[in-house]
């Protein structure tokens, strides 16, 4: 979502999953970590490159330990080099 900054939006699913706000805002902190944007967490979808957007995608589909995640192109905009 555009408005959402990377952390809301990384929050977002569990919000609606009811998980409380402290374990929301800590798991979303954990999986920004995880794909190298913990210095990105405050910013918006337009301050952040292709590649940093995919991202966050992937750590908001990782917020809820889904058993299966289907995904197209989920590495398409990313970095060839990123170390990860």
């Amino acid at each position: 979502m555009s408005a959402l900054t990377a952390i809301e939006n990384v929050e977002l699913p569990m919000n609606f999953a009811k998980i409380p706000k402290q374990e929301q805002e800590e798991r979303a902190y954990v999986l920004l970590q995880i794909v190298g944007l913990e210095g990105r967490v405050d910013h918006l979808p337009v301050q952040m490159s292709g590649g940093e957007q995919q991202r966050v995608a992937v750590a908001r589909a990782l917020a809820n330990n889904a058993p299966l995640i289907l995904g197209d192109e989920p590495t398409g905009d990313l970095e060839s080099q990123l170390n990860l």
